[in-house]
């Protein structure tokens, strides 16, 4: 599992939008969203098809499958005003949270295939088919992909009454809590809870999960107290730690964030189970290169 910079958000389609006839929509779609993505310079107007009609001929729809707040929703709230300008049509963000983002991510399958409906995908987009043993959707089958986003690092924060200032002074705390210390997530399912759970198995740590329905309530209790600590995505924490209403121990990744330079990473710390994959490329590019030769 990586946590470095793993959370990725992506606008996706349902895939039958990908027909011969709409070819060329998809195209220019999936050139909008990039040159939104980094803000480019793009002329302003409509986008027409093969067949003449108009793209988009209607509203456009941003599916949030997680609470307000959540960084899927500051980056489609981002965004939705610069497609809005450069289309000349209303785009619209919506909240369908729930189940780890399979409601929303139902509901854009389900959605007409014409390229007015978009989903903010993030990692658990990919994780649930391997949680739920049934699932509403096909995540390969019944969506395209259009264009990623962002990338953003986790950092692990403590309600500023923990009396830990790292993560080996948390993990002292922790065992001496005897079970009674207890973590939240936006709910079961999400990279939150994956990362926890990661992270208290390497350790054999004993901490009780608490989900929440969305990231809004998980943070809301982490500086109120009722939770001690949790994972979060740096950005939609870093307004909560800069007024002292929780603390940063780490952050994930091979260096430190740039959004919050002055904490230190895990690997700093001595853990490095948080970004195993990204150590494990140099070993996975000789594994490439060998299968590459081998097929030649």
């Amino acid at each position: 599992m990586q946590l470095d910079g793993d959370t990725r958000n992506v606008a996706v389609l349902p895939s039958s939008f990908n027909t011969p006839s709409k070819k060329r929509s998809m195209k220019i779609l999936k050139s909008l969203l990039f040159a939104a993505a980094i803000s480019a310079i793009a002329s302003p107007g409509l986008v027409h098809a093969q067949t003449g009609a108009a793209f988009p001929s209607k509203t456009v729809t941003l599916v949030v499958p997680f609470t307000p707040s959540s960084g899927s929703d500051i980056i489609a709230r981002i965004l939705a005003p610069k497609l809005a300008a450069r289309w000349g049509q209303s785009v619209i963000v919506e909240n369908k949270p729930g189940a780890s983002g399979n409601i929303g991510a139902q509901a854009v399958a389900l959605a007409a295939p014409d390229g007015h409906t978009l989903l903010m995908a993030i990692n658990s987009f990919t994780m649930t088919p391997a949680i739920y043993k049934n699932m509403p959707f096909d995540a390969v089958a019944d969506f395209a992909p259009v264009a990623k986003l962002a990338e953003a690092g986790y950092a692990f924060a403590v309600n500023p009454a923990v009396p830990a200032k790292d993560m080996a002074s948390l993990m002292a705390y922790i065992k001496k809590g005897g079970g009674q210390v207890n973590y939240a997530t936006p709910g079961n399912g999400t990279p939150q809870h994956l990362a926890m759970e990661l992270f208290k198995s390497h350790y054999g740590l004993d901490v009780l999960h608490v989900p929440y329905k969305g990231i809004s309530g998980a943070l809301t209790d982490l500086k109120g107290g009722q939770v001690q600590m949790m994972f979060g995505t740096v950005h939609s924490m870093r307004p909560l730690e800069q007024s002292g209403k929780v603390r940063f121990l780490a952050v994930t990744g091979q260096a430190r964030n740039p959004i919050a330079p002055e904490i230190p990473t895990f690997k700093e710390q001595g853990i490095d189970v948080m970004d195993g994959i990204r150590e494990a490329r140099p070993v996975l590019e000789k594994v490439r290169v060998i299968l590459s030769g081998a097929m030649k």
